[in-house]
């Protein structure tokens, strides 16, 4: 009953807008390679390759009571095939690695953002293992690797202590890093880390260049809302800028420049009671999934004017009603106004409007 009352609201509120509607069909559905398959979890994060292909982080492995960690990368082709296989683990020269983020680079590049796992062991007189721990380095690093997936550089980054950070890379090279400098409670003291906003530039070679001043609508102050932590996305557009969006219940989208300025400020306009979770950039527009924020179970994808953030195009998913796009994982919008998807079951749809739309709803 709930779910219902919400797509009222949201048909409700819709009408009022005045947005275009559509309907969305899977017009082609490639299945991925099977050792892929297996590990596409819920958490698991996506980017857009220059060339239309998704980047994906394979789900996490568990190497602990309670702890995971992310070493994995895949890029695949616009048609699903496999480009490149990427495994941090040993390249940081720790044995085990975990991703923090990644993004496309210039001329095929792939940008991944890293931290050692150190092992720790305690044994008993006679040698043998009694425990065993492992610990998350604070020390980034910048690994780079090229189209196919061959080791580059690895360089460390000269910021140390961040968190929950997200990145993006100009055409120049250089690169934004968007998140949080984690400051670690006392020895014996029980409570939150501190978290301070950080965004700035940095070179090809990982040396810091800028700070980078964006507003607290887009960084906020605390992303722990409600247990869940909301993270700024920075995404390359094709004027050479990075857009930042801060996805939730109140979505902001930012203009940075390679220089490090902030411009084109504007609150992203989505139906009440929704949250953004994802986001993706083409030419003029940004695409973003939407889902109810008291019912999981509703999933609507949107799209947005990337000047003045309002909502101007609502797709909704043919065939089974609110439930028919659950577990859609938003990769990439296409130029053509469609959407590239992954499932659980472990395929890429390529999600097209209908031949007619629905047109604006009065």
């Amino acid at each position: 009953m709930h779910g219902q009352s919400t797509i009222c609201g949201l048909l409700l509120l819709v009408s009022s807008l005045s947005v275009a509607q559509d309907r969305l069909q899977v017009v082609s559905s490639t299945p991925l390679p099977k050792s892929i398959r297996a590990r596409l979890g819920r958490g698991l994060r996506l980017g857009c390759s220059r060339d239309g292909g998704t980047l994906a982080a394979l789900s996490p492995k568990v190497v602990g009571k309670d702890v995971e960690w992310t070493h994995e990368i895949v890029a695949l082709t616009p048609g699903g095939t496999l480009k490149a296989r990427i495994d941090l683990d040993k390249v940081l020269g720790a044995g085990m690695a975990n991703i923090e983020d990644f993004a496309p680079g210039p001329d095929g590049e792939i940008y991944v953002v890293a931290t050692r796992i150190w092992e720790h062991f305690e044994r008993d007189q006679s040698g043998r293992i009694i425990e065993r721990s492992r610990v998350r380095d604070s020390t980034l690093w910048l690994v780079r690797f090229n189209d196919t997936g061959q080791f580059l550089a690895k360089t460390q980054i000269e910021v140390d202590y961040f968190a929950y950070i997200r990145i993006a890379v100009f055409p120049s090279g250089s690169f934004l890093v968007v998140g949080y400098l984690s400051h670690p409670t006392p020895p014996g003291v029980w409570a939150e880390e501190k978290l301070e906003p950080f965004s700035g530039i940095f070179s090809r070679d990982a040396g810091f260049l800028r700070r980078v001043e964006l507003p607290d609508t887009v960084l906020v102050r605390d992303p722990r809302i409600n247990w869940n932590v909301w993270q700024t996305t920075p995404m390359l557009a094709d004027d050479g800028d990075i857009y930042v969006v801060m996805t939730g219940e109140k979505p902001s989208l930012a203009v940075v420049r390679a220089d490090g300025t902030v411009y084109g400020v504007v609150g992203l306009h989505i139906p009440d009671g929704f949250l953004l979770t994802g986001a993706g950039i083409v030419g003029e527009r940004l695409a973003g999934d939407i889902q109810a924020a008291e019912s999981p179970f509703t999933q609507y994808f949107v799209e947005s004017d990337i000047q003045s953030g309002d909502l101007i195009l609502l797709h909704s998913l043919s065939g089974l009603g609110p439930l028919s796009g659950l577990g859609w994982k938003l990769a990439c919008p296409t130029r053509s106004h469609g959407i590239i998807a992954l499932t659980p079951e472990g395929t890429l749809d390529t999600l097209m409007a209908s031949t007619e739309v629905d047109g604006n709803v009065h």
